[in-house]
């Protein structure tokens, strides 16, 4: 039977004889001093418990700082690609903006100088203005660009005349646009041209250019 008297915890053991004796009495059960190094296990054990915890813990935290950096990159390239999609793709409707312009433009520019004479003109006038501003249809890739063209004549009627020649100026403005006003995805581009005309009534027609 164990000495009711002898009680050993860690870091304390209380005795009811001598700490060390040199040699124990006849019948007196020797001194466990492997309760001391059961203790000193126990408390080891026990670090080492908390320390792979502590290490354990460290390792989330740094998987969960690596995750969130990781989003945040992902997410910065997935909205710069979208930026830039959506930027090339303006850059693609107002080359054709511009394009559609410079077509309504040509329109125009042909229509004031009138070559071949369409509008049956005497060898002296000059062609006016069309109505403006008039509106033009454009076919294919531009067919959904709205499109409006100007006319200014100089003088607004007759013509300038320098000896035998008839000279008229015109100022053309173009202008193209697609989206709705105040939209992100609207693009509008405006051309303008100065153009003259000049006729002489003793040149060869239909034109009767000087």
């Amino acid at each position: 039977m164990p000495r009711p008297d002898r009680i050993v915890a860690c870091g304390r053991v209380d005795r009811a004889y001598p700490a060390h004796p040199a040699h124990p009495a006849r019948g007196q059960a020797p001194q466990a001093h492997g309760a001391g190094v059961h203790c000193n296990m126990h408390r080891q054990m026990h670090g080492r418990t908390q320390g792979r915890a502590g290490q354990r813990g460290a390792m989330l935290l740094a998987v969960v700082f690596f995750m969130v950096v990781a989003g945040f990159l992902v997410a910065t390239m997935l909205s710069t690609l979208r930026n830039r999609s959506a930027s090339t793709a303006l850059d693609v409707q107002a080359t054709r903006a511009y394009w559609a312009a410079r077509s309504a433009l040509e329109w125009g520019t042909y229509h004031v100088i009138d070559p071949l004479n369409s509008q049956g003109l005497g060898a002296s006038a000059l062609p006016a203005c069309f109505a403006s501003p008039r509106s033009l249809a454009l076919p294919g890739d531009l067919a959904g660009f709205a499109v409006s063209l100007t006319c200014e004549r100089f003088p607004a009627t007759g013509a300038h005349e320098e000896g035998t020649h008839r000279v008229a100026g015109y100022r053309l403005v173009a202008t193209a646009s697609w989206g709705a006003p105040g939209a992100a995805e609207r693009v509008e581009r405006s051309i303008e041209a100065r153009v003259t005309r000049c006729k002489n009534p003793n040149a060869t027609g239909p034109d009767h250019a000087c």
